[in-house]
């Protein structure tokens, strides 16, 4: 659980006399409070700390302590000062220009009553991220007792008529982690990053409800995720304007989900699905297979036992629209050499694909194909 600095900066001022000395908090976020006076042990912290620390050696040894500080993500650091001691120009634009937020205190000021003070915070935060967690899941998977999650929700939207929308994020290969950035970091950023959401780890995922946020800005969060590791897909649902019908965003971000792991997109919108929402919505997923393999296992066949390529012809044919020309064109054929293999095609399957009943059947295995056979197992 995280506390916003600029947030907790507001309480720590006016008890105990913590002043910022940067020009900003930069949108840092707390999860704990340590005492740190040696800089041997940087390395240690896990990153989103506010440090305290009594004094400082030099000026060159604090920009060096500062830095090893960023470079662990540290939340900030609030150093005691004597009387008349100030940090120089120097330092406080360094941790400008790295953006890290620097703090004073006076040489009084009791470092005991702020770990107090911040740990008590963090334990209420951590309740009420707990009580919400447990509200969405009951909004999930038992809708029908909103005795068990409606009050939850009221604090989560700065809009009078919130949009919410359920994001699943995770791994597109599967038994892979979040790749190569831990589950615990990526919830943390994205905890930042999403005013006012709900976020918990399911299995391999990140299940994330956003309500006071626009899909473009989950979009960029998974832009900037995946720039880190290319082993990351979502599937983003759709949106509701009701907390009782927010398992419905739930159950359409799986689907979105399980389609993205197949290769079909990277992140995926349901809104977005055209017709593979009337395809990922069958119940029985299970007749798709036994379908491609009436409508186009003829040719697949003939295609093994003959080391030909028909199947990838015709794919090709209906990606141009059933133009015989464009399709030539594209597999660099001579337009009476593709006359010959449409018709080669028509023999082997048994029916004429030019029909509109045929054109629909073959249509849809392609998109069936497209989805992969991961979808149906």
């Amino acid at each position: 659980m995280a506390i916003n600095l600029e947030e907790l900066y507001g309480k720590l001022y006016p008890r105990y006399g913590v002043k910022l000395c940067t020009k900003s908090c930069f949108e840092k976020s707390i999860n704990w409070i340590h005492i740190l006076e040696d800089i041997e042990f940087v390395s240690l912290l896990r990153g989103g700390e506010l440090i305290l620390n009594s004094g400082y050696k030099s000026e060159e040894w604090l920009k060096k302590y500062i830095g090893l500080l960023n470079l662990t993500n540290a939340g900030g650091l609030i150093i005691a000062l004597r009387a008349g001691q100030t940090f120089t120009e120097e330092v406080i634009d360094y941790c400008n220009r790295i953006e890290f937020p620097l703090f004073s205190a006076t040489w009084k000021t009791s470092y005991m009553d702020i770990i107090h003070l911040i740990s008590s915070l963090l334990l209420k935060q951590e309740h009420r991220e707990a009580n919400k967690i447990t509200a969405l899941k009951n909004a999930i998977h038992h809708p029908q007792n909103a005795e068990t999650y409606q009050g939850y929700f009221y604090d989560i939207s700065l809009s009078k008529n919130p949009e919410y929308f359920i994001t699943i994020l995770g791994p597109k290969t599967c038994g892979s982690d979040t790749g190569g950035i831990s589950a615990d970091k990526l919830e943390k950023s994205l905890r930042h990053a999403i005013s006012g959401g709900i976020i918990y780890k399911e299995k391999d995922t990140l299940v994330i409800l956003a309500a006071s946020c626009k899909k473009h800005e989950i979009r960029q969060q998974f832009l900037e995720i995946r720039a880190k590791n290319s082993d990351i897909c979502a599937g983003i649902g759709l949106p509701v304007h009701h907390t009782c019908d927010i398992h419905h965003s739930y159950h359409t971000a799986c689907t979105a989900y399980r389609l993205a792991k197949t290769g079909l997109g990277n992140c995926l919108d349901y809104d977005g699905l055209g017709i593979y929402k009337l395809l990922s919505d069958v119940k029985d997923p299970s007749v798709y297979p036994a379908f491609v393999d009436e409508t186009l296992g003829a040719l697949f066949r003939y295609d093994e036992e003959n080391q030909t390529d028909y199947a990838g012809i015709l794919k090709t044919y209906f990606e141009n629209e059933c133009s015989g020309i464009r399709t030539a064109e594209m597999l660099y054929f001579h337009k009476n050499t593709m006359t010959g293999k449409l018709n080669k095609i028509k023999e082997i399957l048994g029916y004429d694909i030019s029909k509109n009943e045929y054109r629909t059947r073959i249509m849809m295995a392609f998109y069936i194909l497209n989805m992969g056979k991961e979808y149906f197992t």
